[in-house]
């Protein structure tokens, strides 16, 4: 494996839809809180909720913001946990210094919130922000920063994994839940563990993955292809999970590699324990240049698709 050491602040392409869909301003400091406003756009969704992974950038380009004056420039983990389900509506995102440092890692914590009663016009100024009026705690995040350039050390894979074969891939159209995300990208996903009419699939999700408007995958959407996929769970089929479901993330963490390099993805995710309605996944994301960019666990559950939306799911 190469390591990538570019710096992951520099931006070398114009904006995307999914840069725009991420964005947070900075409007201030208040009670030693960066402050920073965004928009939950509604075509990053999967039926009624914003996409987790989708959150997730949201909240890593807040971070990033609250970085860029500091020595660290590049993530080195997320970890974001949901503690209520997302409005497609403006939010607040606090972020403050949980350990600063001059050389090594540095780490902070952010909180995003939500109204109350839901509002489709961010606020522009700090003056406008009344905490108060944020009463709904929704994701609670802690991130590790660095600087890949100044990283070295001993690099060894005990136990590499093959990336999935892309010959096994197949064009399709990402529908899952109504999710209105699915245009957004180009995904080509391995059939052969899906579930069939007689057939229960198989709890692996394999992919290639890429935004449709070409812009190249980068440590900042890492987060988004970390929590793009299929369910694994949702492969078994109707039958064995008993009807149409839903499956909220409760937690998940992605551990940042290399810079990604290329146009698409190639990922791969697994379920190995069901218990109780909570499932994990194990997930391994590699570039177009087949290097190892990312990896990922989740905690999710297995809950009835009408807790996310009225609308019928598409599988």
């Amino acid at each position: 494996m190469t390591t990538q050491t570019t710096n992951s602040r520099v931006l070398s392409e114009p904006s995307s839809q999914f840069d725009d869909a991420i964005k947070t301003s900075f409007l201030g400091i208040r009670d030693g809180k960066c402050v920073y406003s965004g928009m939950f756009e509604k075509n990053w969704r999967v039926g009624d909720v914003p996409h987790g992974g989708y959150v997730a950038s949201c909240v890593l380009n807040a971070f990033r913001q609250y970085f860029e004056k500091r020595p660290q420039t590049d993530p080195v983990s997320l970890n974001i946990f949901f503690l209520s389900k997302n409005i497609i509506a403006e939010f607040i995102i606090e972020v403050w210094s949980v350990k600063d440092s001059k050389k090594g890692y540095a780490l902070a914590y952010a909180a995003l919130r939500q109204k109350k009663i839901p509002s489709q016009i961010p606020i522009i100024s700090i003056d406008d922000y009344n905490p108060s009026d944020y009463s709904e705690q929704r994701i609670h995040a802690i991130t590790t920063f660095g600087d890949y350039a100044t990283e070295n050390g001993l690099t060894l894979l005990t136990e590499p994994t093959v990336p999935p074969s892309r010959s096994a891939f197949t064009l399709k159209d990402f529908s899952i839940g109504n999710a209105g995300l699915g245009p957004l990208i180009v995904w080509q996903p391995d059939l052969s563990y899906f579930s069939t009419e007689i057939t229960p699939g198989k709890p692996i999700a394999n992919h290639s993955i890429a935004f449709a408007d070409g812009r190249k995958p980068d440590v900042w959407s890492l987060p988004y292809f970390a929590d793009m996929f299929y369910p694994p769970p949702a492969l078994l089929g109707r039958d064995t999970l008993g009807g149409d479901m839903w499956f909220p993330t409760m937690q998940m963490e992605v551990q940042f590699k290399s810079v990604p390099v290329g146009r698409d993805m190639v990922c791969a995710f697994k379920s190995r324990h069901i218990i109780n309605g909570r499932f994990d996944v194990d997930g391994e994301l590699w570039d177009e240049e087949g290097t190892l960019v990312a990896t990922t666990r989740h905690q999710c559950l297995i809950v009835p698709w009408s807790r996310n939306s009225s609308i019928p799911a598409r599988l």
